[in-house]
């Protein structure tokens, strides 16, 4: 499973954030500049890739009972300062270079690396956590049924930065025109909220603030994950299933005839896409395909294992929980998330999975989703076809740390185990 040999005790992984595969701990350097966490691809500031490569070093401590702690505490350290720096929140500016252009996304992982560091005593005092989580939760905004968690801080008017892609500025359920509604963000966040309130003694009155946010939040899933019965809805369902099969099937042909026709399809039909989903929104889609969110160009077809990630570690999360109750909500995730692996292991779109797994390595992701549901569900007629494609992933890039034997949200505690045992499923 990626580990190099027993005697150096590092391991080569996926990291996920930016995707990119690294040796743990070696090349830990990589991941920092001036002793901030960066996105390795194009080296600003970014909190995801040092999380992941944090449970990878627990991973690694697990499997051969060898202490990380100065590399983690360097991590931690890391983030605790780039905090510091930016007057107690962290900013990003990946595509402006704007201060103000914080990333929803990196805030939420580098909450969980300091409930990680706060656990392991690289951090005395918690109250770095809750201060964070709640300048986070400030980046979102009222809709028709709860409260929506926004991907970018671009997305407040009051930035003041014109967002740097097109998009098509819409008001769907009762949301502002600069929200795009990014379903992953807002269920991350979800994640991080219930991880928080089981990982660290709150005060109570910071546990009524999280409670009141968490129950909103959930609110608002509940209404955007319905899928939309409108017949308008049914009939662009059932086009623009076609055409995402016609997509994916011809991904990686080069016969002229296939790449003029999909080359009339991106000039066309996905403007008039962009467009009637911003007046008929819907991100569910009947043949099991879940979309990222409703004002971009939708051509971010890897975002369909992004959203089936989150919403099965969602699952997972609330079902530790107290604080969530509806069991009918659950299974009916739990039957999107059964849905959305099926769309992503099978023909056609598992050529498009296969030939990105090429370039990047975030198909990871659906072996953890797969590692979820077996956990959960234990037993199942698509176990068999999972675990093919589950091998075939494993087969082109390295692991993830889940697969490596830690991650608090993907593993249960019994099975947060040595990487040198693969979880079977």
């Amino acid at each position: 499973m990626g580990i190099e040999t027993i005697e150096n005790k590092s391991g080569f992984m996926t990291i996920l954030g930016s995707c990119l595969p690294a040796i743990v701990p070696d090349d830990l350097d990589s991941l920092l500049h001036d002793e901030v966490l960066i996105d390795r691809r194009n080296k600003t500031p970014m909190e995801m890739d040092g999380y992941s490569y944090y449970l990878a070093c627990k991973a690694l401590e697990k499997a051969y009972q060898v202490d990380l702690g100065s590399e983690k505490k360097r991590i931690v350290d890391a983030c605790v300062k780039r905090c510091k720096v930016c007057d107690g929140f962290w900013s990003h500016g990946a595509w402006t270079g704007s201060p103000k252009e914080i990333h929803m996304r990196f805030t939420s992982t580098a909450i969980r690396l300091l409930v990680e560091g706060y656990k392991d005593g690289l951090i005395s005092d918690s109250g770095i956590v809750i201060k964070s989580m709640r300048k986070h939760l400030e980046f979102s905004e009222p809709i028709d049924s709860g409260i929506w968690f926004f991907h970018d801080s671009l997305e407040l008017p009051s930035i003041g930065i014109e967002y740097p892609f097109k998009n098509i500025k819409n008001q769907v359920w009762g949301s502002s025109p600069t929200n795009m509604l990014v379903l992953n963000t807002h269920i991350d966040t979800l994640v991080t909220i219930l991880f928080v309130l089981r990982s660290i003694k709150i005060h109570p009155d910071d546990k009524k603030f999280l409670v009141e946010k968490l129950a909103k939040g959930v609110d608002a899933l509940k209404a955007v994950l319905k899928l939309n019965p409108s017949f308008a809805w049914k009939v662009f369902s059932l086009i623009d299933s076609q055409v995402r099969y016609f997509l994916f099937n011809t991904v990686a042909n080069d016969v002229v005839f296939f790449k003029v026709i999909r080359k009339i399809i991106y000039k066309f039909y996905f403007p008039v896409r962009h467009l009637f989903r911003s007046k008929v929104p819907g991100f569910v889609f009947e043949d099991g395909y879940i979309e990222r969110d409703i004002s971009l160009g939708g051509k971010g077809y890897e975002y369909h294992f992004v959203n089936v990630w989150d919403l099965a570690k969602f699952i997972k999360e609330a079902g530790k929980s107290e604080h969530i109750q509806d069991k009918e909500f659950i299974d009916y995730c739990m039957n999107l998330v059964g849905n959305g692996i099926n769309y992503a292991v099978s023909n056609p779109y598992w050529k498009y999975v296969l030939e990105t797994t090429k370039k990047q390595g975030g198909a990871m992701e659906i072996c953890e989703s797969i590692i979820i549901m077996q956990q959960i569900e234990k037993s199942g007629e698509d176990d068999e076809h999972w675990k093919e494609a589950y091998d075939k992933i494993c087969s082109l890039i390295p692991p993830s740390p889940a697969l490596m034997g830690y991650d608090p949200l993907i593993l249960d505690d019994t099975l947060q185990q040595s990487s040198s045992q693969r979880l079977s499923v």
